[in-house]
């Protein structure tokens, strides 16, 4: 799967992210009010299994950052219906409030 699928397959979850720069999301972007939550952002890492000179695996590892203001599980249960729709298995890594942005932050990772 390539970053053009992933980024389809985040569209899925129905959660706003930016295209052009999905793996950052600036706090000026929301004071300015471009952007209001619920909304994402995701990271794309190739990763490879090498070994005696080769490379045996070649693997993508995908970070997803979620942000909420409210704390429902709403943006959850959408998130994780996309990701079983695409029969992909993934794993919550962190749920926190982040008194910065002042929103709730859930941490995702999945392998493609």
């Amino acid at each position: 799967m390539g970053r053009d699928e992933i980024i389809e397959l985040m569209k899925t979850a129905g959660l706003f992210f930016d295209e052009d720069h999905p793996d950052h999301i600036t706090v000026e972007k929301l004071e300015k009010g471009i952007i209001e939550p619920p909304f994402m952002e995701f990271d794309i890492l190739e990763q490879n299994l090498r070994a005696d000179g080769m490379t045996y695996l070649r693997y993508t590892v995908v970070n997803v950052r979620k942000y909420d203001d409210i704390d429902d599980g709403v943006t959850h249960a959408r998130f994780r219906d996309a990701m079983d729709e695409a029969m992909i298995s993934y794993r919550m890594t962190a749920h926190e409030y982040d008194d910065v942005l002042g929103l709730w932050v859930t941490r995702y990772t999945f392998t493609v």
